[in-house]
């Protein structure tokens, strides 16, 4: 067989796929009315988070533009569903955005009177000029920009209004009723009496979204002060060059120049913009309470009880433990810790953190609380998670007020590996417990997975793992688990070639794989490869896929499909079959360049016979999916699956709402 030239596609293009399977998800019929406010919520700080991250390293002009048309045409499609989601909410509730020139007299009264009471006092009309140049302006922040005349003497001026972070953008009208303004609107709206020598001429909203990929410690010295060497490196990254303006289209060519002219340079791309810049208010707008008929069922944490009055530690050494977040609650998480630290035996507990929930978090709380009854507690705080640099430094001084033992990270590597090891004393020796995860440590919307487990194999791995992290030995005789980035990729790799070999002797050979993200130019290589060689391939892969699958003489035996529903797929799952004898792993880490080459990833096998039926079953039923699965084609496209007509609708989330895992 003739092989075909390799092919990848565009990362960027294909992350750009996946928000527009985002924006999908708010059109009419596809979720309840405020679960389509909140996706479109989603997509627009995805899309913040796209430009911030990834635009800044894209510089060939041939390139850029296919990004830019695409990034345009999903803009408008956002906008577009904006508008009709707004009509809907204002056809079927009484929820409703208003213009500051369609309130009605009572509004408006009330309006004005919060604008002279919460506003004004602090509102700075800025005037640019020769004497008053442009201030800085933050990436993110709303800016109101103003071309105004003396009435007298007609000499025009500029004015500016940067909204920054003390304003709350969504406003409530009335008590009894759900009618809004947005901040920016009230402003314009009373902007004349605050000038009242000027015709207000026009008066238009912009923002700027800055480069901030710049990678936090990334040039770090050796003794360094760690926590002032982040808070210095945040603040500077706040100030990256702009790569993104956004402004209303109904603005006037001179105004639009003048946007332009003080703020763009010849990477910065720019975006007409018909509606509020920045959707993010829309998460206000679906927390809304009262309305639970346009919005899902609370998430039913029943199966809660699948480690509750059990002796845990018994449990465990009878069999492994498998949850699927968030169907089944992550607080059997947090109570292990709880368990530990009442536990007179356990001496010790040890835990890598990547990223916290931002506020109250009950794993911190759980460590303070064992570290306060006198068990030896290192956590690993990961100082260089981006866009949580922040919060998670504030989390590791916390930390270290009550005793912990808190590292902040290792050298030129991201610790992304999920996992909690507690060491008590059994029998005169000491016996490991181990929790291993495919996500962080919150609970949150999302999917992943727990293996709970006292096998003895992978509790001295793990505990070879935190001497590596902590001590200057290094341990790599790995038992049963896998550690990037020393040798993840070479063990994947291996795998799949093992596949390879089955498949030219004639024997069964399939991978069937889950992940965020498949981006590393030579796993695709050796995908490609296995389809060539004859192995059927699955993958299931949520956001950015640069294989090109069903292509003949390249990828005629690898199917790709892609989830996205109510929740955040984002566990990490793979399987090999290996002649019949099935191997089950679980991992940290996605097929991504960054994954295999510049973090600590774990992957870790499922050794018991009913957890592996549980992930038989679980592939079966996302691979039954006519509701919320996609498709991607040839091209790198997508299209969404749906029933036939003789086929019932299927969500695989769904059906997990409603049964065990």
């Amino acid at each position: 067989m003739k092989e075909k030239k390799k092919e990848l596609y565009n990362r960027d293009l294909s992350w750009l796929e996946f928000n527009s399977r985002v924006v999908y998800e708010s059109k009419s019929g596809r979720n309840p009315l405020l679960e389509r406010a909140m996706f479109l919520a989603i997509a627009s700080t995805n899309l913040d988070e796209f430009f911030m991250v990834r635009i800044p390293k894209k510089r060939e002009k041939k390139e850029r533009e296919k990004i830019y048309n695409s990034i345009k045409k999903m803009v408008d499609n956002i906008y577009n569903e904006y508008s009709l989601c707004l009509k809907d909410l204002k056809k079927e509730t009484d929820i409703e955005i208003k213009e500051y020139l369609n309130l009605s007299k009572k509004e408006k009264e009330l309006a004005d009177d919060y604008f002279n009471r919460l506003i004004q006092p602090i509102l700075e009309i800025i005037e640019i000029d020769p004497f008053h140049p442009i201030p800085r302006i933050a990436s993110g922040n709303l800016v109101l920009l103003g071309m105004i005349e003396k009435k007298k003497t007609k000499e025009k001026k500029v004015i500016m209004i940067e909204l920054r972070g003390e304003f709350e953008r969504v406003i409530k009208l009335e008590e009894d009723k759900n009618h809004f303004i947005l901040i920016e609107e009230l402003i314009k709206g009373n902007l004349s009496s605050q000038l009242e020598d000027f015709e207000i001429k026009e008066i238009g909203i912009f923002r700027l979204t800055r480069d901030e990929g710049v990678e936090i410690l990334e040039d770090s010295k050796v003794n360094a002060d760690i926590i002032k060497e982040v808070e210095d490196q945040l603040e500077e990254r706040e100030w990256g060059e702009v790569i993104r303006i956004e402004y209303d289209r109904k603005l006037s060519k001179e105004m639009k120049d003048f946007i332009t002219k003080n703020f763009s340079l010849l990477t910065t791309e720019i975006y007409e913009i018909s509606g509020p810049i920045n959707l993010d208010f829309l998460w206000t707008i679906e927390g809304l309470k009262g309305y639970e008929k346009y919005r899902y069922e609370s998430l039913n944490e029943k199966f809660l009880k699948k480690m509750k009055g059990e002796n845990i530690f018994e449990t465990l050494k009878k069999k492994d433990k498998l949850l699927l977040h968030p169907y089944e609650s992550f607080e059997a998480v947090t109570e292990l810790i709880d368990t530990a630290a009442d536990d007179p035996d356990v001496l010790g507990i040890k835990q890598t953190l990547y990223r916290v929930k931002h506020h109250d978090s009950p794993i911190i709380d759980a460590l303070e609380k064992a570290c306060k009854k006198g068990k030896q507690v290192t956590v690993l705080v990961e100082a260089k998670a981006r866009f949580d640099e922040g919060d998670n430094i504030e989390w590791a001084k916390k930390l270290e007020r009550v005793g912990c033992h808190v590292i902040y990270g290792i050298k030129d590597l991201k610790v992304h590996g999920k996992t909690l090891l507690i060491l008590r004393k059994e029998n005169e020796k000491i016996r490991r417990y181990v929790q291993l995860g495919t996500g962080n440590y919150y609970k949150a919307p999302y999917v992943d997975i727990s293996l709970f487990t006292a096998d003895e194999g992978i509790g001295e791995d793990i505990s070879n793992l935190f001497s590596n992290l902590i001590s200057p030995q290094e341990r790599q005789n790995w038992k049963e688990i896998g550690v990037g980035p020393q040798e993840l990729e070479e063990r994947f790799k291996k795998l799949v070639d093992r596949e390879i070999s089955n498949a030219l002797k004639g024997k069964k050979a399939r991978i069937i794989a889950k992940m965020n993200g498949l981006t590393d130019e030579s796993m695709i290589d050796k995908l490609y490869d296995a389809s060539n060689a004859g192995v059927k391939i699955v993958l299931i892969v949520r956001g950015a896929c640069c294989l090109l699958p069903g292509v003949k003489n390249m990828s005629e035996n690898i199917e790709v499909y892609s989830i996205v529903g109510r929740f955040l797929e984002h566990n990490r799952v793979y399987i090999f079959e290996n002649n019949g004898e099935k191997e089950y792993f679980l991992s940290s880490a996605d097929w991504m360049t960054r994954n295999l080459e510049r973090r600590v990833e774990l992957m870790f096998p499922v050794k018991n016979s009913k957890n592996r039926q549980q992930l038989d079953l679980y592939f079966e039923n996302i691979l039954k999916d006519n509701m919320k699965r996609w498709k991607e084609n040839e091209d790198g496209t997508y299209s969404v699956i749906k029933p036939n007509k003789d086929e019932k609708e299927f969500s695989y989330q769904n059906y997990y709402l409603d049964n065990k895992f």
